[in-house]
């Protein structure tokens, strides 16, 4: 997985370059394609989980966090270089260096060393931490027949729903003890066995059908679900979480448009704002892990939700809003001009203010990303983290649904012709305030469950 994760966005980027050099819309959408594909954030924290001690988990996570902090600062960094234009001819093909290609240029070479590092380095062995406990063989005899079947289904998920993630494990079978304690592996105990419908009173394994392994997936899923809401906590935690992420997207994809529509900067300027507020991630993270230890995640995350409710009061475009409600009537018209008619922004103080209410809502959701992976760490179920669908893999994705709301959004505004969301701020702003608010409710709501402790 680490090798296709590498390679994915490798050849990605390589085809995203090319595709601007050919202007090739489609080009370019594959070589995104391949990049999303690679789910490097998933691959690297199920194989923390595998490979690591579970007291280890919440350090080695850590330090993926504050790695992935200073690779959002040197990339934006990156993106300002500004140098002369130069031309490499490889096997005949030419690759154009300049402003707009030297990111993903430096993209395709850090996922290069990645794969030579994949190769030439020996890979860890597998810390058998999660192994199943031995049990005795007069309580295993005396299971009733919905444990027997349970635990058969258990074992059928082991080596059918994602054997890649429980190459640690031991079957059933294995721990247990006898005269015949030697440890079989898998497929001598399917090879050999495979006449008798039990044997020692265990069930034998078979391969499931097509229909018991959609069974197994929505066996799975259901098991997932209910753990999952066993603690209101955790819920919670990935709503505040998934906000987080879609209030970052929001306002890292919306600063360059923001800037250069109503402030007329240039993309270097925008890119120079960005890497001031990515430089402001770290130390940020550092207060909030400090103040989580101190007062807790819970206090964190509620003060960080107030503070993401000034932000966006002061980030809103009160001129517009002004213009907005002399022209009630004609708010639903729809503009067929290019160029949106609304470009100004709060007379003449819009970039202080801008500036201001930005710098405010990326802190806030600094701490809130945080604040409720720490609490989701505290809170989540045992039996949780030992099922194929765990924190591990749920958080990732909870993370690419906020960032993909967040870039829906950016998009159904840009593309809007109507005259009460032609305004990009207000159209985000509402947005936000919206969602902000739902989750500043849940928290209030359930505030005296979200203790970690």
């Amino acid at each position: 997985m680490l090798v296709i994760s590498s390679l994915c966005p490798l050849v990605g980027n390589i085809l995203y370059v090319k595709a601007y050099e050919r202007k090739s819309f489609a080009m370019a959408i594959a070589g995104r394609l391949l990049v999303g594909l690679s789910s490097v954030e998933m691959v690297n924290k199920q194989l923390i989980v595998i490979f690591r001690a579970k007291g280890d988990h919440v350090s080695e996570l850590s330090r993926i966090r504050v790695a992935q902090i200073g690779g959002i600062l040197l990339g934006i960094l990156i993106g300002t270089i500004r140098f002369d234009e130069r031309t490499v001819i490889i096997y005949g093909e030419p690759f154009v260096i300049n402003f707009e290609t030297i990111s993903s240029y430096t993209m395709s070479l850090a996922w290069g060393l990645q794969l030579l590092g994949l190769a030439f380095c020996p890979f860890p062995k597998v810390h058998n931490c999660h192994a199943s406990p031995s049990i005795d063989k007069g309580s295993e005899i005396n299971l009733s027949a919905s444990e027997h079947e349970e635990n058969h289904n258990y074992r059928l998920e082991k080596l059918y729903l994602l054997p890649g993630l429980f190459a640690r494990g031991r079957t059933f079978s294995d721990s247990t003890p006898g005269a015949e304690g030697s440890k079989r592996s898998r497929t001598q105990e399917l090879g050999n066995d495979s006449s008798k419908g039990t044997r020692d009173n265990v069930p034998i394994i078979t391969k499931p059908t097509l229909s018991a392994q959609f069974k197994i997936i929505v066996s799975t899923l259901k098991k997932t679900r209910k753990l999952v809401l066993h603690n209101i906590a955790l819920p919670i935690t990935f709503l505040v979480y998934g906000f987080a992420c879609l209030s970052t997207e929001v306002l890292f994809t919306s600063c360059v448009i923001i800037t250069n529509r109503y402030f007329n900067l240039s993309g270097l300027q925008a890119g120079y704002f960005l890497a001031f507020l990515a430089a402001l991630i770290l130390p940020t993270y550092f207060f909030m892990s400090y103040a989580s230890i101190r007062v807790g995640e819970r206090f964190v995350m509620k003060k960080a939700l107030m503070m993401m409710f000034v932000g966006v009061f002061c980030f809103i475009n009160y001129q517009a809003l002004y213009h907005l409600f002399r022209n009630i009537r004609a708010i639903f018209r729809n503009d067929s001009a290019d160029i949106p008619l609304t470009t100004y922004y709060d007379w003449y103080l819009g970039v202080m203010q801008y500036c201001i209410s930005v710098v405010v809502m990326c802190l806030s959701s600094v701490c809130l990303e945080g604040s409720s992976l720490s609490l989701m760490s505290k809170v989540s179920p045992e039996k949780l983290n030992r099922s194929p669908l765990n924190c591990s893999v749920m958080t990732p994705l909870t993370a690419c649904l906020g960032r993909i709301l967040g870039n829906t959004i950016i998009i159904v505004v840009g593309f809007s012709h109507r005259e009460i969301i032609t305004d990009m701020v207000n159209s985000i702003s509402f947005v936000l305030i919206g969602l902000c608010y739902c989750c500043h409710h849940v928290v209030k709501k359930h505030y005296f469950f979200l203790n970690g402790s």
